[in-house]
């Protein structure tokens, strides 16, 4: 019985991950029913809150989240202003988990998010209304931007490298 319940287990704990290999292989095959039962399969797993999906802690597309460095950039009379975002800064985000969560997947996800047609859009109002005027973000951040000219931008840096591989524009 021990045994039993113990790959009951395993196997609920899989339904998400294996829902999610199965709906990419329909996908790439071109076999919608196998895509669509992945979906299925996770969806029953995400429901029953015992299936993780840990792929939030891997490379999305090419970005690896957890490596890159961020800084928010804007131009003023003096020239270059660039703060680097910390986890200290982050700490100063007001409000609940998934209030914080979502400008920081914004953030941290720009670069896929700005290539998908579809999650494009949301980026941009999301990253507006965050960082844009009157955004929150940045009074959060303990950060005067008042003197900005033009765009603020959000600089993406691999951990060896100072140059940014890339940049986002943040519309005002």
């Amino acid at each position: 019985m021990t045994r039993a319940l113990a790959w009951l287990l395993i196997g609920i704990g899989s339904l998400q991950m294996t829902g999610y290999v199965l709906s990419k292989l329909g996908q790439t095959l071109g076999a919608q029913p196998l895509a669509r039962a992945g979906d299925g399969l996770r969806a029953f797993g995400m429901a029953s809150a015992a299936s993780p999906f840990p792929k939030v802690f891997s490379n999305a597309e090419g970005l690896d989240t957890f490596a890159s460095r961020f800084a928010l950039a804007w131009e003023e009379p003096g020239g270059t202003q660039r703060v680097t975002l910390t986890s200290e800064l982050y700490a100063r985000l007001r409000g609940p988990y998934w209030r914080r969560n979502v400008f920081g997947a914004a953030i941290a996800y720009g670069p896929v998010m700005e290539r998908n047609a579809v999650m494009a859009p949301l980026l941009a109002n999301v990253l507006r209304y965050g960082l844009g005027e009157p955004g929150p973000l940045l009074g959060e951040f303990g950060l005067d931007a008042s003197r900005r000219l033009g765009p603020l931008r959000i600089e993406y840096r691999a951990p060896e490298s100072d140059a940014p591989f890339h940049v986002l524009e943040v519309a005002p």
